[in-house]
Order: structure tokens, then sequence, then C-alpha cells
């Protein structure tokens, strides 16, 4: 729930849940970076956006990556998704759906 990735990509993501937010720390970012030698990381919480997203919500299909807009994540978060990954894919969806209880 915490990251999207698609191949040299990475989103770590602000979760929706507020007493989720602090499962994604500058650690996470350190191992990604140094240790994995990605070099597209974004980081959500760091950018200072009202957008969030749940990585359950996320289905990348290897063609097309589906972004459900739930309580969890809003359009902003799909907005900040489709900035970053717009080039690794021809195709967006979204549909509203509620399955977090």
């Amino acid at each position: 729930d915490t990251m999207v990735a698609i191949q040299d990509t990475v989103v770590l993501t602000r979760m929706g849940h507020e007493s989720r937010r602090g499962e994604v720390d500058d650690s996470i970012k350190s191992v990604l970076c140094e240790q994995l030698g990605l070099k597209n990381v974004y980081d959500m919480n760091n950018d200072s956006i009202e957008g969030c997203c749940d990585g359950g919500d996320v289905l990348y299909t290897g063609r097309h990556l589906f972004v459900g807009i739930t309580d969890r994540t809003n359009q902003v978060g799909f907005q900040y998704l489709r900035n970053v990954f717009a080039h690794h894919h021809d195709c967006w969806v979204t549909s509203p759906c509620s399955h977090h209880a």
C-alpha cells in the first residue's frame, strides 16, 4: 500500500487514512535510492500536495494503470500518479469504487 512501482519508477504514497501516514519515512527512500539504485523515486509526502493514494487502489496490467477513486485515493493522488507515470502508459482509467471498510 505504501508505494506504486513500475519498472525503474517508484511513487511513495501519502496514505489516505491518517493512522497509516507514518508508515512511509525517509528510510524507505534511502533503501530504494542507495541500496537498489533507483533514480526515479517520487514522494507524495514531501511534495506538499493534498493528494492521497493507497497502493491497494492501483492495478498495473503491464499496459494500463487503473486507479480507483475511493475514500483513500483521491483525484489529486490520481493526477500525481498520472504525471509521474505518463511515459509508461498509453491509457488511464479511473473508476469510482468503495471497497475499504
